[in-house]
């Protein structure tokens, strides 16, 4: 009888339990994206003007496709508008060009100052000189507050496309739950020399910032919650090569608090319900036998 008994709660435990797993396994799960990279290209295209304002001194500007700078050695701050895109390229230790572009203008303006002056739709900087910048405590700093593409697929398919890649860096993955607001981690990617990192789905805004300095490339950490990301290997020739990464259900039965906490608690029971069974078989046992 006492058997039956500890049999049954053992049974309803278990019961519960697979309701929990079956709960976990069906609660939606977001992907959050820590990257940190080293790279020497990076594009941009900002969602609004938070935190969007790029100080630059004794930068060269040229407009549209001009090949003299209309500005020499000119100091000034840049406001990234809702949907301007940048592409800021750096090989090695070279020239840093950042080419900003707008629908209608890019607006800059003097140092210190909320009054911006309406440009052309490309402004192209450039920055030299920086190890000798670093020297000088000074270095470059861009906000990125939108949509971020990290490398670029088949870097040599045109003659004349840009050198510029990805160095590598690392890719840390979290997940999100859904309905508890669970976090737990998802694991960790290293990127390789050449690759792109492609979020899903396309307009995933990223938060983060881009460093220039005397560093070879650029630096840039960033973070972004997707539903996955892809990672693309030189010989990729298009974004639906590579593989997947993301934080998965088995990620969140292994490493969340929730399903953690509900397997100590189901073994703790699991040891306390024989133990129980033990000493009521064991009592049965003397009252039968004495």
């Amino acid at each position: 009888m006492n058997r039956k008994i500890g049999i049954s709660l053992l049974i309803g435990f278990l019961a519960i339990s697979i309701i929990i797993i079956i709960v976990l396994l069906i609660n939606p799960l977001y992907s959050l994206f820590n990257i940190s990279i080293e790279t020497e290209r990076i594009k941009v295209e900002m969602f609004n003007t938070t935190n969007s304002r790029i100080i630059l001194d004794g930068v060269d500007l040229y407009k549209e496709n001009d090949l003299t700078a209309f500005r020499n050695e000119y100091s000034c701050d840049v406001l990234l508008q809702t949907n301007t895109t940048l592409l800021i390229e750096r090989v090695a230790k070279g020239i840093a060009r950042i080419t900003i572009e707008h629908p209608d203008s890019v607006q800059y303006a003097e140092p210190y100052q909320d009054t911006f002056m309406n440009g052309s739709k490309r402004l192209v900087i450039e920055i030299d000189s920086l190890d000798w910048r670093a020297e000088i405590g000074e270095t470059v700093t861009i906000p990125v507050n939108g949509k971020v593409e990290i490398g670029k697929v088949d870097p040599f398919r045109l003659r004349d496309s840009s050198p510029a890649i990805l160095r590598g860096g690392t890719v840390t993955i979290g997940g999100i739950s859904s309905w508890f607001g669970e976090n737990f981690n998802a694991g960790k990617f290293e990127l390789q020399l050449g690759d792109a990192l492609v979020l899903q789905p396309a307009m995933t805004r990223a938060y983060g910032i881009i460093v220039i300095n005397e560093k070879p490339g650029l630096q840039a950490t960033f973070w972004a919650k997707a539903d996955k990301a892809r990672i693309l290997r030189l010989g990729a020739t298009d974004e639906t090569g590579g593989f997947e990464i993301s934080a998965s259900r088995l990620d969140r039965l292994t490493q969340g608090p929730l399903s953690t906490m509900t397997s100590m608690i189901f073994a703790t029971i699991l040891i306390l319900l024989t133990i129980f069974t033990f000493i009521l078989d064991v009592i049965s046992f003397f009252k039968t036998n004495i």
